[in-house]
């Protein structure tokens, strides 16, 4: 997924920002939280399944306010939301679709994730709703449709992008005199300063595999370049590749260095972030949906989080200037739905101007559309990542998004393997095979 340059500097041209205002004016009555215009009144509900955890309180709190608003400003349409985990979202979701029972909207993943759904004819393309509605097609970024594309058709409508983040305690880093690192070998080093001062290095656990299958994915592009999780979905290279080999290796050496916490795949997700954000760790890799929870705890001081790209290999071919990511929380339509306008309607009133503020303000979360942004009215960590960004060449999907289904969570699941200590030879080997 190429981007062009300062892409997500959300700065654009005189004449398009007087269009956003217009089509804002028009069709959205801005009073701090998203608003629609009305719908005909008759008898309507729509059934929405999306993933969120306990966690996650920021982006629960739009979305459910989202469609409390909606039914306010629309009497006789009710909006049923169910949020479920992200794992457990994983396997909900596919039940529903083999008994022939989807939700009218539910969240998606993009790439491998969608598709099989797509080839069943279970989801509607939205190409139609989108060229009638040219102000709204206009207001995504470049690239957006780009993962969410099938034999050329569009399926879904990103509300937000996720990147993966090296997130890392700037007090921690200021007192023992570290740098952020750029190379391996400089996290190396700075791992070895905080195991010394009695620190956990990175927070880190894997109780929830698609941890693991993201420090991974992260270090086998940083190896071997961005397109061998394509590669390998497609059985032109092995999954006995050197890159993935080395990476497996590499994660074990960062075990045994004491980069993780004692027996990470115990580990959940929840007590992950808690390590982290009461300090009890120097660094994290996680989504930069992280931000968001920074912007729910309100008694954490900002600026105090730092933000930076995943380290370089010296002997490596994958450039930092790539991340890895996707436009997330996909809003996709189930082909049986029987309100499929007032679905678009939705969908059109989640990407707005002023809800993407909201998901920028109140969550945390990066927009996918060109909305303005005022640099005091957002986290610093997430300005910082904003800014980051704007050298960005390319986005490549996380591995289990890329490979979908069973695959992606047997890649997750070798990971786990790895970090319990089996020979990461043996472990591709039987992925392979």
């Amino acid at each position: 997924m190429k981007f062009m340059p300062r892409t997500y500097s959300f700065c654009y041209v005189e004449f398009f920002s007087v269009l956003i205002i217009i089509f804002s004016m028009v069709f959205f009555e801005y009073d701090g939280h998203c608003t629609m215009p009305e719908t005909p009144k008759s008898p309507k509900t729509l059934s929405l399944l999306f993933w969120g955890s306990s966690v996650d309180t920021g982006v629960r709190e739009v979305f459910q306010g989202a469609c409390r608003t909606f039914e306010r400003a629309n009497p006789s349409v009710s909006l049923n939301i169910v949020f479920y985990s992200v794992e457990q979202y994983k396997t909900k979701l596919p039940v529903l679709m083999a008994v022939n029972n989807p939700p009218d909207i539910f969240m998606t993943w993009s790439g491998a994730f969608l598709e099989p759904y797509v080839r069943a004819g279970k989801v509607l393309p939205l190409d139609e709703f989108l060229e009638k509605d040219y102000m709204w097609h206009r207001l995504f970024m470049q690239s957006a449709f780009d993962s969410l594309r099938y034999d050329g058709k569009i399926y879904a409508v990103p509300t937000v992008k996720a990147v993966a983040v090296l997130f890392y305690n700037k007090a921690i880093f200021k007192q023992l005199g570290l740098e952020e690192p750029s190379t391996y070998r400089e996290l190396k080093n700075v791992i070895k300063h905080l195991r010394k001062a009695g620190i956990t290095p990175l927070a880190f656990g894997n109780n929830e595999p698609w941890v693991g299958g993201m420090l991974a994915g992260q270090i086998v592009q940083r190896l071997g370049g961005e397109s061998l999780f394509i590669d390998v979905k497609n059985k032109t290279v092995p999954w006995t590749h050197p890159a993935f080999l080395k990476a497996g290796k590499i994660i074990q050496e960062m075990d045994n260095l004491g980069a993780f916490p004692e027996a990470p795949n115990t580990i959940g997700y929840q007590d992950t972030i808690e390590m982290f954000y009461s300090g009890k760790a120097g660094m994290m890799l996680m989504g930069s949906w992280f931000i968001q929870y920074l912007t729910s705890q309100h008694s954490m001081a900002e600026d105090t989080i730092g933000v930076m790209a995943f380290p370089r290999f010296d002997d490596g071919t994958g450039s930092t200037s790539v991340w890895m990511g996707q436009t997330d929380m996909n809003l996709a339509i189930s082909a049986t739905c029987t309100q499929k306008d007032l679905a678009v309607a939705f969908a059109k009133w989640v990407t707005s101007p002023p809800c993407q503020r909201d998901l920028m303000l109140t969550a945390g979360l990066i927009p996918v559309t060109n909305i303005p942004v005022n640099d005091k009215q957002i986290r610093p960590e997430l300005l910082s990542l904003i800014k980051l960004q704007m050298d960005m060449t390319s986005l490549f999907l996380f591995p289990d998004i890329s490979l979908g289904g069973l695959a992606g969570q047997a890649f997750n699941n070798s990971i786990r393997k790895i970090l319990d200590g089996e020979d990461p030879q043996n472990v591709f080997q039987t992925l392979e095979e």
